[in-house]
């Protein structure tokens, strides 16, 4: 069994003295990986999408089969994009 002695005191006034001034607060670090993940992932997403979309754009509705391909384009690209991103997280 463990008994109190004299070095308990002053452990215990330590303790309380570095509770109070908050040492033991441990808050959440920055995630520069994040942030590079998203980033990247937005980059991606404007250099691919925003040709395709242009290209739609552009042809308008006279020839619906590349407009519809570049729609779908966009649509595989994002969401396969975004799983890479959001859900793996493989960096």
């Amino acid at each position: 069994m463990n008994r109190p002695n004299e070095v308990h005191a002053p452990l215990d006034l330590n303790l309380r003295h570095d509770q109070k001034a908050g040492r033991f607060t441990v808050t959440p670090g920055e995630d520069p990986r994040k942030k590079r993940r998203i980033r990247t992932h937005w980059i991606a997403r404007i250099l691919f999408d925003v040709p395709r979309g242009m290209f739609a754009w552009g042809i308008g509705a006279s020839y619906a089969m590349p407009v519809v391909s570049a729609i779908g384009g966009i649509g595989m690209f994002t969401a396969w994009w975004t799983w890479e991103t959001r859900a793996l997280r493989t960096d």
